[in-house]
């Protein structure tokens, strides 16, 4: 049967959000450049364009099929019956990375096949590190709000500096009781107006924090509060939890 698209997209596999990023720029749903260069550089970064199982040797090549595979999707949606997503015993795709992006982005459902193998593994961390994109830490951070937009169940803590830091290995493991960290943050907030727009946004419709009438004075009391007499530096975690029920509100407030 046909299942929902979403639900193979994986941190384990978040190279398919390279390929969500250009497709938005194509269907001009983000029509710009910087969608169309995150894509060129992803490739280029993989293998210089030059994958083994594969005829395509230049960029060029990639955006052209990948057009054709977008556009046809768009069309006619999903092809059941002359195409398949290999997937893992862990529910990871094996291969098909273009077509589970554009089905997607299109929001059109896929049709899959198990095999008792393992997904090669294209991690945050591969990117930061193996990809090289840590010389710019700009591309992590759009891969990652692209992974939020289209990953409803992603949560983000955020530990702030007036707190008692003997406790914060005990925090990141209660939060790896329910699901994975995939990847921590450091926010350097600088000065007190920072803090306090940063706490009308964490915050935002939550009564205490004010309105513009009062000048939000709930949130400049809780940014006070929060970064006063500190290093002023927010922790930053994207927690990924393993249930759909872990990202309750409910639950993460017992977490």
């Amino acid at each position: 049967d046909a299942e929902d698209a979403k639900k193979y997209l994986s941190h384990d596999r978040i190279d398919v959000i390279a390929k969500i990023i250009y497709c938005e720029y194509f269907l001009n749903i983000t029509p710009t450049n910087f969608n169309k260069l995150f894509y060129y550089l992803h490739l280029k970064k993989w293998n210089n364009f030059k994958a083994t199982d594969s005829y395509k040797k230049s960029f060029y090549e990639y955006k052209k099929e990948f057009n054709e595979i977008i556009l046809s999707i768009k069309k006619k949606g999903f092809d059941e019956q002359n195409s398949i997503i290999p997937i893992d015993q862990y529910n990871k795709i094996i291969d098909g990375s273009h077509r589970l992006g554009a089905s997607i982005v299109l929001n059109q459902k896929i049709t899959i096949a198990k095999f008792l193998v393992n997904s090669p593994s294209v991690t945050i961390e591969r990117f930061i590190n193996d990809f090289n994109f840590k010389k710019n830490i700009t591309l992590i951070d759009y891969l990652i709000f692209n992974y939020i937009k289209y990953n409803e169940t992603l949560r983000i803590f955020t530990l702030f500096p007036a707190r008692n830091r003997q406790f914060d290995k005990q925090c990141y493991a209660i939060i790896r009781r329910y699901g994975d960290i995939l990847l921590t943050k450091s926010l350097q907030v600088r000065n007190l107006l920072n803090g306090f727009n940063m706490c009308r946004v964490f915050y935002e419709g939550a009564e205490w924090i004010g309105n513009i009438q009062n000048k939000y004075k709930g949130a400049m009391w809780k940014a006070n509060e929060c970064l006063k007499n500190s290093n002023g530096i927010i922790d930053v975690i994207l927690f990924n939890p393993s249930e759909k029920k872990y990202s309750t509100d409910i639950h993460l407030k017992k977490m």
